[in-house]
């Protein structure tokens, strides 16, 4: 069954035209070309029928198309004239109301390589172009895109596109706010421990954004689900797989030492248990692992007001850690910076005190 768009515009015009081959440079200046005089209802309304003749016919026949007509909207969206804010606003949000970027993703699948590009860079240009109220409204009713999204995020065929789409969604922080509250973090922990490197590389990145893109959203999730989110993080510090524990070191780090999150910070460093865990991956058997456990260690060290349990453990292994730090840590890294925290941190270890004795009765916090 062929895509039945003649009757809302002259789509043989544009389809030789977009077939053509040519430079990558010369791509987005043709598209334009192409959709110059176009309206942006006729465009939109090729695109619906394409996806709809797509998910109901062999998926072959029709996907070709489905290309067509996301370069056609992307050269709207893109235009390069005076009005083409307008223009563009105009495009998304006729998108939108058609429920296009929920349809997108969920034929994915059905797409070839170009046309999945295509449909991650109409996705991304909606969310950018749309009013930002009007983007988030529109996802937050709409809890399966994030789903599909996340579920997408762990498909070998369509996982890149999927995790781009998703921190595309992280630079609004009313979309944060959406993908937090859908268990975003949770799945793409899930996904961190995939044995497929590209997989998880990709959803480490995702919980980046995700994380540090709009702090003030991520603190505030963070703090009402800081139990249950580190829980599941924990579990990829002491996973088995090398790469998998070196970048969620890595990321944990950019967490705690980033400012506008300083209230988690101060919350972590006083849990006695998650101290106990990076004393451990200080032993860990990898170099590079050793130096990304320091960078938080230190950050335990340094903390003026330590809780009770906290320094009760660092006084009792001081002499046990500052002999470890000098001759294990302090040969790892020839770094000046590196080699004046470890002092500090050996500095201060050397002058922790035993915690005060609780009165009769009371249980150390």
């Amino acid at each position: 069954m062929a895509c039945e768009v003649a009757a809302c515009m002259p789509w043989t015009r544009f389809r030789d035209l977009l077939r053509d081959s040519g430079p990558k440079s010369e791509i987005a200046e043709r598209d334009a070309a192409a959709a110059d005089g176009v309206h942006p209802s006729e465009a939109c309304h090729s695109l619906a029928q394409s996806i709809e003749a797509l998910t109901s016919s062999e998926p072959d026949m029709e996907a070709e198309d489905v290309e067509l007509c996301l370069r056609l909207v992307l050269g709207l969206i893109n235009g390069r004239g005076e009005d083409s804010r307008l223009l563009a606003i105009e495009v998304a949000e006729r998108l939108l109301e058609d429920d296009t970027p929920a349809k997108l993703v969920a034929c994915l699948d059905r797409l070839g390589f170009e046309a999945r590009k295509q449909a991650m860079r109409t996705f991304g240009a909606v969310l950018k172009a749309a009013p930002s109220e009007t983007v988030v409204e529109y996802m937050r009713e709409r809890p399966s895109i994030s789903q599909m999204l996340l579920e997408g995020s762990g498909n070998s065929e369509v996982f890149i596109c999927c995790s781009n789409m998703l921190r595309a969604c992280s630079r609004n922080a009313g979309l944060v706010e959406v993908l937090l509250r859908n268990g975003a973090t949770k799945r793409l922990i899930d996904l961190a421990r995939c044995e497929n490197f590209d997989i998880s590389s990709e959803a480490f990145a995702s919980l980046r954004d995700l994380l540090t893109a709009h702090p003030a959203t991520s603190a505030a999730f963070l703090q009402e689900n800081f139990g249950c989110f580190f829980e599941d993080y924990h579990v990829l510090l002491q996973a088995d797989n090398y790469a998998t524990r070196r970048q969620a070191l890595r990321l944990l780090s950019e967490v705690l030492l980033d400012r506008a999150l300083m209230e988690i910070m101060v919350k972590y460093v006083s849990k006695a248990d998650f101290l106990q865990i990076h004393m451990n991956l200080l032993r860990d058997g990898s170099r590079a692992i050793q130096i990304d456990t320091f960078h938080v260690f230190k950050i335990f060290a340094a903390n003026p007001n330590k809780p009770r349990r906290v320094q009760q453990i660092l006084f009792q292994n001081k002499d046990r850690l500052i002999k470890f730090l000098k001759t294990t840590i302090g040969a790892l890294q020839n770094d000046k910076v590196f080699n004046r925290d470890l002092e500090t941190v050996i500095r201060v270890l050397g002058g922790l005190e035993a915690p005060s004795k609780l009165p009769s009765g009371l249980s150390s916090p």
